[in-house]
């Protein structure tokens, strides 16, 4: 068997390469887009009215999102007045021409939207009564959780969907029967509801709708801001090469050293870039109308100084340089 020593010092270099790649993956994770969603507060299930269930519910799911890494959540409050803002564009009272894309302002990516459809146990099977009042119940809890996830910019639904989650498990039961119709006592974020049948099943049903979201709704989903924002992006880079490739022209020759021309940074240019300089030569008819015309290289300039529409330049090479001359950045 062939066995490798390592020196002292190799070692050392070995520990301090995996450092830095360690540190290179950390760097890359920190870096990576987190999509940007926000939950608005899912609805209370049948006769749970004004109870705590669906908000209780929503802050489960939020908790579980925002422990996957891939998630940020906007504050919903935030979600509710973003809910407002596009209720009024539906509305026909803004101004569609101007209105901002559901979402774009506040980052928001998707928009998962969702009602509590089931939630309770139910028994099942027979009482057998065991030396008096001993006996034996089976009963299971349900809890499902119907939601849909839309785009919004797009405003496009993406997914729909449930998360579901059943225990079947012993264990002792909670008193979840609506109170006068309310239900408004039932903690589902404590620790003692989460310990119950019904707990369980809704941690599973969470976690459902978790994986579906990760798994199957936005895997690999480009969002519509996403692609608005590459849109606009690649607009701007259009119209800055479109006026970076537009020709300037050489405003005042005073000296080699005190060249001025019609570019700056507004076309993208930066010190120490180079320009080039040409000499326009047209070919007239007997009417004086233009029936050739060429550029013709004359030198190279460097910039020295830069203003927003103007830049001082020397001349780096060539013949001397005139006032009217054509000056461009290098193809």
């Amino acid at each position: 068997m062939l066995r490798l020593k390592l020196a002292p010092l190799a070692i050392v270099h070995l520990f301090a390469v995996l450092l830095l790649v360690d540190a290179g993956i950390v760097r890359a994770q920190t870096h990576e887009h987190k999509t940007v969603v926000g939950v608005r507060t899912f609805e209370n299930p049948p006769n749970y009215f004004n109870s705590t269930i669906g908000s209780g519910m929503t802050d489960l799911l939020t908790s579980a999102l925002m422990k996957t890494g891939k998630y940020r959540i906007l504050e919903r409050a935030g979600i509710d007045e973003l809910i407002d803002e596009i209720e009024l564009g539906k509305s026909g009272y803004s101004d569609q021409r101007t209105a901002v894309p559901m979402g774009h302002f506040a980052g928001l990516e998707y928009l998962i939207m969702g009602k509590v459809t089931n939630f309770g146990e139910q028994q099942s099977g027979i009482t057998l009564p065991i030396v008096g009042i001993f006996g034996y119940r089976k009963d299971e809890a349900y809890v499902r959780v119907d939601f849909r996830i839309v785009d919004a910019v797009t405003r496009e639904i993406v997914y729909s969907g449930c998360g579901e989650g059943l225990d079947k498990t012993s264990g002792v039961a909670v008193a979840l029967a609506p109170v006068g119709g309310v239900g408004g006592g039932v903690d589902v974020t404590s620790r003692s509801f989460l310990d119950t049948k019904v707990g369980r099943a809704t941690v599973k049903a969470i976690d459902d709708l978790v994986n579906k979201i990760d798994t199957t709704a936005l895997y690999r989903r480009t969002s519509g801001l996403k692609r608005l924002i590459d849109s606009e992006k690649e607009a701007r880079n259009q119209s800055e090469r479109e006026v970076a490739a537009r020709p300037g022209k050489v405003l005042a020759a005073a000296t080699d050293d005190s060249i001025v021309v019609s570019l700056g940074a507004a076309q993208g240019l930066k010190v120490g870039d180079h320009l080039e300089v040409l000499r326009l030569i047209e070919i007239r008819d007997s009417t004086g109308t233009v029936v050739f015309a060429e550029e013709k290289p004359v030198g190279i300039l460097t910039v020295t100084q830069l203003q927003q529409d103007l830049s001082k330049t020397v001349r780096l090479s060539g013949d001397a340089v005139q006032e009217g001359f054509i000056v461009r950045k290098p193809r």
